[in-house]
């Protein structure tokens, strides 16, 4: 019951979790996961904090069906990155991003394997907006992220 409650709550903070915008910001309804996919091509970024209050830079890359996430530290070095596949799912109105085959690529867990693991998305105004630990059994803390397409810094 309590896990349900957390969707609940990820799913009206959301809003339209199962709606995204056309290029005239008109919601359209996505119904096939390519077209999804489509959505979620090419770098994205967001800025947050460590939990000892310092800045990170977290940035995606997506190609095709295939995601790789770097952290960067205030200094913008590398700090830790993985990459794996990933699934995309409807569930209801909600919209799932489930990643698999994930493994560390840079960081003191390099080359450890991932647990699959997600979480509820959606993309509007351009943004890529993520409920992490809102799924059932999820053992991220919760949180809200949101990406933004990547400016001029690469990965």
């Amino acid at each position: 019951m309590k896990n349900r409650c957390k969707l609940v709550l990820a799913l009206v903070a959301l809003g339209l979790v199962s709606f995204s915008q056309d290029e005239h910001g008109q919601s359209k309804k996505m119904d096939k996961p390519k077209d999804e996919l489509a959505l979620l091509q090419g770098r994205w970024s967001m800025t947050t904090r460590f939990p000892d209050g310092k800045p990170m830079r977290i940035e995606k890359e997506v190609k095709d069906w295939h995601e790789t996430v770097t952290v960067f530290d205030p200094d913008e070095k590398v700090r830790y990155a993985f990459e794996g596949g990933f699934k995309l799912d409807k569930v209801g109105r909600a919209r799932v991003f489930t990643w698999t085959n994930r493994v560390m690529t840079v960081g003191p867990r390099k080359g450890r394997k991932v647990p699959d693991g997600g979480y509820v998305y959606t993309v509007r105004d351009g943004r890529w907006v993520c409920a992490l630990g809102m799924l059932e059994d999820d053992p991220l803390p919760m949180q809200l992220q949101v990406f933004e397409p990547a400016k001029d810094k690469s990965i």
